[in-house]
C-alpha cells in the first residue's frame, strides 16, 4: 500500500486521545527517545543490551515493545510471569522501585497493554501478547494458540493472528500499521529490532535463529519505513546465531547486563539468576551483542513509476523498463530501455535543471523509420555514453544477432547502423554478438566491449571520432589477443584508472572473474577471482554481472558470487595488491544479510563516498549500500523492507542504472513484478 506522512499523522491524531502513552511522552526526553521491538520477553536483555542500558543511564526515553507473549503454549500464569520479570528488570536497570502504572491503550482499534515505570516514567513497556511461534517436534506454533504464528501471518498462510488473552486480533497490514502508528506517536530517533537481514530457516536448518525473531524484525522494518514523522535509525541485532561470534562485552557493561537478566530470570525458570547457576547457553549470550544492519528513515527517497501501466507518468500499459541505461547529455538526462511488449528500444528524457524530473517518452528504434532504423525486435541490454559531444547508445538486436549503434549530436536527429554481427555491419563479423555492451572514453578514443555468443569471445572495437572503427577479438580463443581459449566475455565492465584501461568480465568456462588491462606496453590478462588463492579470493562461480568504480586512489570492482549468493568486492591501489571480501550476502560478509544478493550491481564514486545498488534475489528488492568513510551501510530502497510512501511490494530492482546530478542520486530500474520502469531519487 502507498501511504504518505500526512496519512500516518492523521491516523495518529485520530487515535491519540485513546492511546495511553502520555506518561512516557510527558516527561522530558531532551536526551532523545528509543524504541526497541522484540519478539519475546528476554530478547531485549539477551541480544539488544547493553544498548538499552546505555539509553536508560543517559536519561533517554525508552519504550520496549514485546510482540508475543512468549507463552510457549502455556497459560497466563507463565506468560504473565515473564511480563512481571521484564518489569523487574527494567526497574533494576533504572535504579528505582518495581512499581508500574498499567493501562490498556487502543491503537488503531487494537487493545495493547502499556506499563510505565512509576518513579522513572521515561521508561515504558508495551505488550501485544501475540502467540509464541516456537517450533517443537517438527510443528510450528502451539495447539492452545490454534498454531497461529507471526511467521504464518507474514507469509500469508493465515490471514489473522489473535492475542493469547483475546484482547486483539491483527491482519498482516494491521499489525504493521499498529507498530508504525505507535512509532509516529512516540517519535523515536532510535529504533532497534532483532535480525531483519536474515531469512527463515526450515525445520531442518537455516541460520538457526528463532522464526519469531525474524518475524518481529520484518514487521518492524516495514513499520519504521512508514514512520516518517521524525528522522530515525533502525538497527537490527543478531539473535541465536550470536553463539558463533566472539565475546565482545566485558567489564561494567557485562556486569550490568548480567544483573538485569538475573533479575528477569527469577520470574522465568530460574536457570540464570546468578553467575553460579546460569546455563552455558545463556551465559554465552550475555557476553555478546552484534548488530547485523542499519537503515535510516524519514522519507529519504522519492519514487515514481515512469512507464508501464495506465497510472505511470507515460500512461503506456506495456512490459517496459528492462535493462535501462542512463546518462546525462548536455542539459538533459536520458534513459534507454527495452519494451518487451513491442520489441522496441525506448527512451525517457528529462531536463537536469529541475529538482524533480519531468519525463517525456518515445521509441528510438525497432518500429521502423528513417536514418537506419529497423522494424524488428531489438533494444536489449543498451549502454549509453557521451563522446566528443555526441550521445552514443549501443544495444542488442536478438532477431539478427547484431550489435546496433545509434548516435546524435543534438538529441533530436539520430543515425543508426549495425555495428557488428553480420557481413554488412561495420565490424563485418558474421556471428550472434552484441549482448551486454559496455563503453568508456579512454584518452582521445571511444572504447567498446561486448560478448560474441557464437564463438564465446570478448570482442573489442574502438574509434577516435565515433565513426571510423577498428575491431579485434580480445579474449576467448587461440587467435585472440590473449590467446586464451575459453568461453569468456559475458557482462563486461570497464573504467579508466590512471593511465590504464581496466576491464572485468565473466569466464563462463571456468566460472571466474577475468581481468584485462591495457597500458603503454599493450594488453595484459589474468584470472582475478573464482579459482581460489590469497588475499580473500574464493573458489566459486563468480564474476557474472560486475561493476567497477574508481574512488580516490582505489580501483574497486563488485561482482556476483552465484555459488554462495554473495556480492563480492575487490580493490587495489598503486601501492597495494588486490584484496577481496564478501561485501554482503551471508554471515561471513562485511554487511551480514543472509540472502542471495549481489546480482546486477552498479557503483559510482560520489566524492569521498561510494554508492552501490544491487538486486536482492531472496527478497526481490533493490538494495543500496554506501560507504562514506565510516564503513558500509545498507538499506532496502524499493520492494521488500522498503514500504515507505511510493514503494512497491512486487519483484523490483533488477538492472539498476545510476547517475548523479543536481545534488541527488537518480536510480532507474526494472519492476519485474509489474513490468514497469521505476525511478527513485535521493538528495545527497
Amino acid at each position: 500500500m502507498k501511504r504518505i506522512r500526512y496519512w500516518l499523522l492523521a491516523i495518529a491524531m485520530a487515535v491519540l486521545p485513546f492511546i495511553s502513552v502520555g506518561r512516557a511522552l510527558a516527561v522530558s526526553c531532551g536526551a532523545g527517545k528509543s524504541m526497541n521491538v522484540v519478539a519475546h520477553e528476554d530478547d531485549d536483555l539477551l541480544f539488544l543490551n547493553p544498548a538499552i542500558l546505555h539509553d536508560i543511564q543517559n536519561n533517554r526515553c525508552v519504550q520496549t515493545v514485546f510482540m508475543t507473549a512468549g507463552d510457549a503454549g502455556s497459560g497466563s500464569s507463565y506468560w504473565g510471569g515473564r511480563e512481571s520479570g521484564m518489569k523487574a528488570a527494567y526497574a533494576q536497570m533504572a535504579g528505582v522501585s518495581n512499581v508500574w502504572d498499567d493501562t490498556t491503550p487502543t491503537i488503531l482499534g487494537h487493545t495493547a497493554h502499556l506499563s510505565t515505570l512509576h518513579n522513572a516514567p521515561q521508561v515504558s513497556l508495551l505488550f501485544l501478547r501475540l502467540p509464541d511461534g516456537g517450533e517443537h517436534d517438527g510443528i510450528e506454533g502451539f495447539a492452545s494458540d490454534n498454531y497461529e504464528t507471526m511467521r504464518k501471518l507474514w507469509q500469508g498462510t493465515i490471514g489473522t493472528i489473535h492475542a493469547v488473552d483475546g484482547s486483539a486480533s491483527y491482519a498482516r497490514e494491521e499489525l504493521t500499521d499498529t507498530l508504525a502508528t505507535q512509532m509516529a506517536l512516540y517519535e523515536p530517533g532510535t529504533i532497534r529490532s532483532l535480525d531483519y537481514t536474515g531469512t527463515y530457516s526450515d525445520l531442518s536448518g537455516g541460520d538457526d535463529d528463532h522464526w519469531d525473531h525474524h518475524s518481529s524484525a520484518y514487521f518492524t522494518q516495514v513499520a519504521q519505513a512508514k514512520h516518517t514523522v521524525v528522522s530515525h535509525m533502525l538497527t537490527g541485532y543478531m539473535g541465536y546465531p550470536v553463539d558463533s561470534q566472539s565475546t565482545n562485552i566485558s567489564g561494567t557493561d557485562l556486569t550490568n547486563k548480567q544483573n538485569a537478566f538475573y533479575t528477569y530470570n527469577a520470574y522465568d525458570g530460574g536457570d540464570c539468576t546468578s553467575s553460579s547457576n546460569c546455563t552455558a547457553v545463556l551465559a554465552d549470550y550475555l557476553q555478546k551483542q552484534y548488530a547485523v544492519g542499519t537503515q535510516s528513515g524519514s522519507n529519504r527517497w522519492s519514487y515514481t513509476t515512469m512507464e508501464g501501466d495506465p497510472g505511470s507518468l507515460s500512461g503506456r500499459n506495456a512490459d517496459v523498463g528492462n535493462q535501462p541505461s542512463t546518462v546525462v547529455f548536455g542539459t538533459n538526462v536520458y534513459s534507454f530501455y527495452y519494451d518487451a511488449t513491442a520489441g522496441d528500444l525506448r527512451y525517457a528524457k528529462s531536463s537536469t535543471s529541475t529538482t524533480t524530473p519531468s519525463w517525456t517518452f518515445g521509441i528510438l528504434d525497432g518500429a521502423g523509420g528513417s536514418s537506419g532504423r529497423l522494424n524488428t525486435d531489438l533494444g536489449l541490454t543498451p549502454n549509453s555514453i557521451v563522446f566528443n559531444g555526441v550521445l552514443h547508445v549501443f544495444y542488442y538486436d536478438p532477431t539478427s544477432g547484431n550489435l546496433r549503434h545509434g548516435w546524435t549530436s543534438d538529441g533530436v536527429n539520430w543515425s543508426f547502423n549495425n555495428h557488428d554481427g553480420d557481413t554488412g555491419s561495420i565490424g563485418g563479423l558474421n556471428a550472434n554478438l552484441g549482448k551486454t555492451p559496455i563503453a568508456t572514453v579512454y584518452g582521445s578514443s571511444l572504447q567498446l566491449f561486448y560478448y560474441d555468443a557464437s564463438n564465446g569471445n570478448l570482442r573489442h572495437s574502438w574509434s577516435s571520432d565515433g565513426s571510423a572503427w577498428s575491431f579485434e577479438t580480445l579474449d576467448g580463443d587461440s587467435g585472440a589477443v590473449s590467446g586464451y581459449n575459453a568461453n569468456v566475455g559475458g557482462d563486461p565492465s570497464v573504467t579508466v584508472y590512471g593511465s590504464t584501461l581496466q576491464l572485468f568480465y565473466y569466464d563462463l568456462t571456468q566460472g571466474d572473474l577475468r581481468h584485462a588491462w591495457s597500458d603503454a606496453s599493450g594488453w595484459h590478462f589474468e584470472t582475478l577471482d573464482g579459482s581460489g588463492g590469497s588475499s580473500g579470493r574464493v573458489s566459486a562461480d563468480v564474476g557474472i554481472t560486475s561493476t567497477v568504480a574508481v574512488q580516490g586512489s582505489y580501483l574497486n570492482v563488485f561482482y556476483y558470487d552465484s555459488s554462495n549468493g554473495n556480492l563480492r568486492h575487490m580493490w587495489t591501489s598503486p601501492t597495494a595488491g588486490w584484496q577481496a571480501e564478501n561485501l554482503i550476502g551471508d554471515a561471513s560478509s562485511v554487511v551480514r544479510y543472509n540472502g542471495s544478493i549481489g546480482a546486477m550491481p552498479v557503483a559510482i564514486a560520489n566524492g569521498s563516498a561510494m554508492e552501490l545498488f544491487t538486486y536482492d534475489a531472496s527478497h526481490q528488492a533493490l538494495i543500496h549500500l554506501w560507504d562514506a568513510g565510516s564503513g558500509w551501510q545498507e538499506e532496502s530502497v524499493d520492494g521488500f523492507g522498503a514500504d515507505s510512501a511510493g514503494t512497491v511490494g512486487s519483484n523490483v530492482g533488477l538492472d539498476p542504472s545510476l547517475v548523479i546530478y543536481g545534488s541527488a542520486l537518480h536510480v532507474i530500474y526494472y519492476d519485474a513484478g509489474q513490468g514497469n520502469l521505476r525511478y527513485a531519487q535521493l538528495s545527497i
